[in-house]
């Protein structure tokens, strides 16, 4: 792969590569356990829910996952005959169904989200804390940015 000179190199573009290695990295990790990186944001994002015991639907987990709804069926669908989710019919739309987490996800979350940190371990291990905090805060600020910017006019 033929670098782009450090001088000339997007913003944009560096991110965009590191996102792409760090994807990678994650993949890799998760292999063990026979996920993948998307499997693993439904059982973070089904978590997060976990509390409520509603679980969620498909649309709420794509909309979390930035992927179109077609493309979470699949991977919900999968993931119910792996046994990492359930899926139910709403009680207040019977067209829907609602995912929740099966023990199975429950058992291993916690060993996950300490890999998902390991690897960010590893990927920083070698920037002074001031540089992390400083890269942290900056992106956080460009996140808020741009959420802002996208932000659809009040009807």
């Amino acid at each position: 792969m033929v670098r782009e000179p450090r001088e000339t190199i997007t913003l944009g573009r560096l991110l965009y590569e590191i996102a792409r290695i760090w994807r990678a990295r994650i993949d890799n990790s998760l292999q063990h356990y026979g996920l993948s990186r998307a499997k693993y944001n439904v059982i973070l994002a089904l978590e997060d829910e976990r509390e409520t015991g509603a679980g969620l639907t498909q649309r709420e987990l794509a909309n979390i996952a930035g992927v179109e709804p077609p493309s979470m069926a699949t991977l919900l669908e999968r993931m119910e005959k792996e046994g990492w989710v359930e899926r139910r019919v709403c009680d207040d739309d019977r067209r829907s169904k609602r995912s929740r987490l099966t023990s199975k996800a429950i058992a291993i979350r916690t060993e996950i989200k300490a890999l998902s940190y390991q690897v960010e371990q590893e990927v920083f291990a070698n920037l002074p804390a001031e540089t992390y905090d400083s890269l942290r805060a900056g992106l956080l600020s460009l996140r808020e940015a741009l959420e802002h910017s996208n932000a659809e006019p009040d009807k």
